[in-house]
C-alpha cells in the first residue's frame, strides 16, 4: 500500500537487488505507453511545473556538456534538443527541451520524431521550454509520427537567419476588449523571497492578438542611449553553469567625451537601444497602450536601433526620419504582449510590453481563417444543414 505523505496513487512497487526483470516479448495483455499530447503553441498557456507529453521533431540536438550541481556536487550531463511540431496559427512553432542524464548520449538526430512523457514545463528569458530525465520514443512506429515527419518534410521549417530558430508568436488568439477584460483579474507582482499561491491570481498574463500600429510618439526618440560594457550574468536556468557575459545595457549619460552608466562604466561611445512607450495598437473592437523594447522594436522599425538614433541627431535627415516613421502608421502585426501591475506614483496601474511582433503573413493568415471557418462547419453541422 502507498504511504499517502510519500507517494500518489493506492500502490507502490518497489525495486531492489533482489528484483528480476525479464523482457516480454510480445505480450498483447502489456499495454503500451499512452500519451496524452499537448501542442507545443499551447504550452505558453501552462504554468510552471506543469507535466506534458509532447510530440515534435528533433529540430537541433546540441552537444552534451558536463557540469557539477552546487547542491551536492554531484556529476551530470545535459543535453538540449530543439524540437519542431506544425501546430499554431502558422502551422510552425519550435521549443527547446533540456535532457539530464546518461539519456543525453542516446542517438538524437535532427529530423527524428521524438515522443516524449512527463516533460516538466519551465521558463527563462520570458520564453517556455521542457525538462526531462527519460520517458522518451525515437521514431516510433505510428501513423501519427509518420504524418509529423511528412509535414516536416513539405514545410522544412527554417531558423532564425540560419542560427537558433525562432518560436513565432503561437498560441490562442484574442482581441483587444478580451485582453482588457482578462487583465482585470491580475494579481499583485509577487513579493520576493515568498512562495507563490498556486491557487491565487496570476501576477503576468500572455497575450496573443493581431492588431495594427497606429501612433508611435514622435515627442520623445524611441531609443535610449545604452552601456555597451560586458557583464557577467548567472545562468537561472542551470545555476551549476559558469555565468555568461551579456552586455550591461544601462541608460548613460555624458560626461565630457565620455559616456557612463549607474554601475560605473564608461565608453566612448554608446548604443542605441529601442524603447517605445504609449505605442497605439487597434483592432475592430477597441484600442490599447503598449511599450516595447530592443527586441520588438528591431521587429517594428526593422533595422537595429542605432540606425534611428543616427536620423534623429541630424537635423539636415529630418524628413528621412519622418518618412520611417510615417511607414510605421497603420501597419499589422502579430503581438505577443505581456501585461503586469505596477505602481506608479503610489497608484497601481497595468502596463503591457510587446516581446515581440512579426509582420503579418497574408498567407497564413488566409489558411488559419479558412482553418477556423471549417472548424467551426464541422463543429456545428445542424447550424449549417438550418441555413440551407
Amino acid at each position: 500500500m502507498a504511504n499517502k505523505r510519500y507517494d500518489k496513487g493506492e500502490y507502490v512497487i518497489t525495486f531492489d537487488e533482489n528484483t528480476a526483470i525479464e523482457a516480454a516479448q510480445e505480450d498483447s495483455e502489456i499495454p503500451g505507453v499512452s500519451y496524452v499530447f499537448v501542442p507545443m503553441a499551447d504550452i505558453d498557456r501552462l504554468d510552471n511545473g506543469t507535466m506534458i507529453d509532447v510530440k515534435g521533431i528533433i529540430f537541433e540536438a546540441r552537444d552534451p556538456i558536463s557540469l557539477t550541481l552546487k547542491k551536492d556536487n554531484r556529476q551530470t550531463v545535459k543535453r538540449e534538443l530543439v524540437l519542431w511540431d506544425d501546430s499554431g496559427p502558422e502551422g510552425s512553432c519550435f521549443i527547446e527541451l533540456t535532457m539530464w542524464g546518461q539519456n543525453c548520449h542516446d542517438n538524437f538526430e535532427a529530423g527524428t520524431v521524438i515522443y516524449a512523457k512527463g516533460m516538466r514545463v519551465s521558463e527563462w528569458n520570458g520564453a517556455k521550454s521542457l525538462n526531462g530525465s527519460s520517458g522518451y520514443e525515437l521514431n516510433p512506429d505510428n501513423p501519427q509520427a509518420f504524418q509529423l515527419r511528412r509535414k516536416f518534410e513539405e514545410k522544412r521549417p527554417q531558423g532564425a537567419g540560419g542560427g537558433r530558430p525562432s518560436r513565432g508568436i503561437a498560441g490562442p488568439r484574442e482581441t483587444l476588449e478580451e485582453i482588457r477584460d482578462a487583465d482585470m483579474a491580475l494579481g499583485p507582482p509577487p513579493v520576493p523571497g515568498q512562495a507563490l499561491d498556486p491557487t491565487g491570481p496570476k501576477s503576468v498574463h500572455r497575450h496573443h492578438v493581431l492588431a495594427t500600429l497606429t501612433n508611435v510618439p514622435t515627442d520623445r526618440p524611441p531609443f535610449y542611449l545604452a552601456c555597451p560594457a560586458m557583464v557577467e550574468q548567472p545562468n537561472t536556468r542551470d545555476p551549476s553553469a559558469p555565468p555568461t557575459q551579456r552586455t550591461c545595457n544601462r541608460k548613460v549619460t555624458q560626461n565630457g567625451g565620455m559616456w557612463t552608466c549607474q554601475s560605473g562604466h564608461t565608453s566612448e561611445k554608446p548604443m542605441a537601444r529601442y524603447l517605445g512607450n504609449r505605442v497605439q495598437i487597434v483592432d475592430h473592437t477597441g484600442s490599447l497602450e503598449v511599450s516595447f523594447f530592443d527586441e520588438a522594436g528591431k521587429q517594428i522599425f526593422g533595422c537595429e536601433a542605432d540606425e534611428i538614433a543616427a536620423l534623429w541627431e541630424d537635423p539636415t535627415r529630418d524628413a528621412e526620419l519622418q518618412q520611417r516613421l510615417s511607414q510605421l502608421c497603420w501597419k499589422r502585426f502579430l503581438f505577443r504582449l505581456t501585461s503586469k501591475k505596477e505602481t506608479w506614483q503610489d497608484e497601481q496601474r497595468v502596463r503591457i510590453n510587446a516581446e515581440e511582433a512579426v509582420g503579418q503573413n497574408l498567407l497564413k493568415e488566409g489558411q488559419r481563417m479558412l482553418a477556423e471557418v471549417k472548424a467551426a462547419l464541422q463543429a456545428s453541422p445542424d447550424v449549417v444543414a438550418a441555413a440551407f
